[in-house]
Formats: C-alpha cells, structure tokens, sequence
C-alpha cells in the first residue's frame, strides 16, 4: 500500500511554538503535528518525526467516537484561550 503524500502536493496552514509545528492540510483533509524541525550531520534541515489526524476518518467515525473527539479538541481550545495549559499542566 502506497502512503499519499499530500504534504508534497498543499501548502497547509500552519503554526510553530517552540516544541511543535501544527500544520492543516484543508484538500486533504489531515492534521499533523510534528516535533521541531533539526539539523542533520550533513546540514541539510529535517522535519521532526511527525503523527496526522485523518479527518474523514473522524467525520465518518460513529456518534460516540465524534462526540469524544469534539469534547477533547474543544476542552484543548478553550485551556489555550484561557491560557491554563502551563508546563504540561491545567489549573
């Protein structure tokens, strides 16, 4: 099985912090977060292991499985908006 490599193919949305970059590929519908990008020994620049979200896969989940989903990603949005989220921790 072939993996698609849409990153080669859209230029996605994308935001750096100092640990992560999140990027959103709005075509194909994916999600990644990937660690910092790091040096090679020949210097040449490499993206950080990188884990995608699928986000047909989400929206074809079951009720539950999306009901879950949105609870968690809603809960993540709104500790950012406060700025709860210090060192790994909530208040």
């Amino acid at each position: 099985m072939s993996i698609e490599k849409f990153w080669e193919n859209e230029t996605p949305i994308t935001f750096k912090t100092s640990k992560n970059t999140v990027s959103l590929f709005r075509e194909a519908n994916k999600l990644t977060i990937s660690r910092p990008d790091w040096l090679a020994t020949d210097g040449t620049q490499r993206q950080g292991k990188t884990v995608s979200m699928d986000l047909v896969a989400l929206v074809e989940s079951d009720t539950d499985t999306r009901r879950e989903a949105h609870k968690i990603l809603t809960f993540i949005l709104l500790q950012i908006e406060k700025g709860l989220i210090n060192n790994g921790t909530t208040e």
